[in-house]
Order: structure tokens, then C-alpha cells, then sequence
């Protein structure tokens, strides 16, 4: 004879059959709701999605695109610059270059407390804009003007052959902070600036769909900025003599690096006033930046 099986192991074993499925479901095999309208798709993917990554990926490109072009021509500056010598890398790269890249931590990590995203995007790029801008219009053109030759020469005659480094710096100061501003620009726009703002206003899901392609971006940005820097070296084969090739290329050079950097700001205006950001859980209280809490 069959012992009679109560109600109460029934419904324990519906709830349990419930919860497993429920658990086992992927965000992936989710359907839309009753009543609610499907998204509009483009080659499977979602609008809304393509204008998050599409505007990402050209940001991608305009940043490393300007990163590459500023890195052939610091190399060219530095070894062409007239009273330059190699002292002057190495020493710049330890004792300006690191200085400079804790003060902008620290100043980053204070305005961040006191800015939004938006406004912090936007202090942190246009020096850079601007910075290059004028140094290809006016701060190279005037360099025979600004760079102290003789005084350098005259403070290493009195100081000595071991501040030859500081003197080198000196001389072509204004070259030298070219130097230091592209270095920042590798670290800060790219690590700070981009991917701070691709983890805003994308989940984790859409990370790991369509971060490699930001690979494929970066290399297409490497074969035409190679492509521009070789065509403005041959520019300067073309032009007659007395003609300074080399400073009508650093000006195309820099306008192309100032447009760049312009498209950069308007496609992340684009993306903050015309798509959606996701929706994640809002904390209890702001909690302020620090050095300590960053690291």
C-alpha cells in the first residue's frame, strides 16, 4: 500500500524547480517583457548599442592616431633641436616627466571631487588641444626667440659638466615639455580619460563582446598616421631651398593632432547628450577620491 504524498512536498518541489530555472537563466536568453517593444537591431545588434560603440571606437582611433604621430615627431624634435644633446631624454624623462605625472595625479584626483565627469573630461583634454596647437603655430617658429642658448652655455661653464642634463633642458625647454606633454598624452587620455568613459557607459556584458574590437581600431590608426608622417616627410623633400620644411610640416602636423582632439570632444558630447547611460545601483553616499582609495 502507497503512503499518500501531502501537498506541502508538491509545492516545495514547484518552488525549487522554479528558483533553479530562474537561476539557471543568462541575461543573454532574456525576452522582452509582455507589452514591451522589442529594440530595433542592425546586424543583429542593438541600436542603442551601436551608438555606444561605434562612438568609442572612433574615439579610439582620433586618440591613438594623434598618440602616434606625436611620438615621430617628439623623436625627430629632439635629435634635430638645435644645442640638443642625448642627455637631455633621460634626464627629462626622470626628473620632469615623473615630477609632472604625480602632480597630475594628485590635481586629477582632486578635481574629481569637486567637478562632474563631463566637466573633468573636458579640463583634462583641451590643455592637451591647445598645448599642441600652439606649439606648432607659435612656440616653434619662435624657438630661436625663447630657448636661452648662450645663457645655457654660460650657466654649464659656471656649474660644471654635471648639470648638463638640467642645462640640455634648458636650452630646448620648450621641446622638451613637447616631449613630456605627448608622454602624458600616452598615460592620461588613453588610461584616464577613454577608458574611464567606456567603463561609464558600458556594462560588463558589452565589454567583453566589443572591447576587442577596439584592437582592430588601434591598428587601423597605426597604418594611417604611419601613412600621414611618411607623406609629410616626403613633403619636405619637394619644397625649394630656403624654404624650413620641417615647420610647414609640423604645422599640418599639429592642425591634423588639433582636429583629433576636437573630434574627441564633440563625439563624447554626442554620446552624453544622445545615448542612455546604463542603469546601475546608486551608492548611499559619494565617496570622495583619494591616492589611497584610487590605488
Amino acid at each position: 500500500m502507497t503512503k499518500p504524498q501531502g501537498f506541502v512536498s508538491k509545492d516545495r518541489n514547484l518552488h525549487v524547480c522554479k528558483a533553479e530555472a530562474a537561476a539557471s537563466a543568462s541575461p543573454a536568453d532574456e525576452q522582452p517583457l509582455l507589452g514591451e517593444p522589442e529594440q530595433p537591431k542592425f546586424l543583429g545588434i542593438e541600436l542603442v548599442t551601436l551608438k555606444k560603440i561605434i562612438p568609442l571606437g572612433l574615439m579610439f582611433f582620433c586618440i591613438l592616431f594623434n598618440y602616434i604621430i606625436l611620438r615621430d615627431t617628439k623623436a625627430v624634435l629632439v635629435v634635430t633641436a638645435q644645442g640638443s644633446s642625448a642627455e637631455s631624454i633621460p634626464f627629462s624623462k626622470t626628473w620632469v616627466y615623473l615630477p609632472m605625472a604625480i602632480g597630475f595625479m594628485l590635481l586629477y584626483t582632486k578635481l574629481a571631487n569637486f567637478l562632474s565627469k563631463k566637466a573633468l573630461f573636458y579640463t583634462v583634454i583641451v590643455p592637451f588641444i591647445a598645448f599642441f596647437g600652439a606649439f606648432g603655430f607659435v612656440l616653434y617658429p619662435l624657438s630661436n626667440y625663447i630657448h636661452p642658448q648662450e645663457f645655457a652655455d654660460k650657466l654649464l661653464n659656471v656649474l660644471g659638466p654635471r648639470f648638463l642634463g638640467p642645462c640640455a633642458i634648458l636650452r630646448i625647454w620648450s621641446i622638451c615639455l613637447f616631449y613630456i606633454m605627448d608622454e602624458l598624452w600616452g598615460s592620461v587620455v588613453i588610461f584616464f580619460l577613454f577608458w574611464g568613459f567606456a567603463t561609464q557607459i558600458t556594462t560588463v556584458d558589452y565589454a567583453k563582446k566589443f572591447y576587442l574590437l577596439f584592437g582592430l581600431g588601434a591598428n587601423i590608426a597605426l597604418i594611417f598616421s604611419g601613412r600621414t608622417v611618411k607623406y609629410f616627410s616626403m613633403m619636405r623633400k619637394i619644397l625649394g631651398r630656403g624654404v624650413d620644411g620641417w615647420a610647414i610640416s609640423l604645422k599640418a602636423m599639429m592642425s591634423i593632432v588639433v582636429v583629433m582632439g576636437l573630434a574627441i570632444c564633440g563625439l563624447y558630447w554626442w554620446v552624453n547628450t544622445s545615448v542612455p547611460l546604463p542603469t546601475r545601483s546608486k551608492k548611499k553616499e559619494k565617496l570622495k577620491m583619494g591616492i589611497r582609495r584610487g590605488a
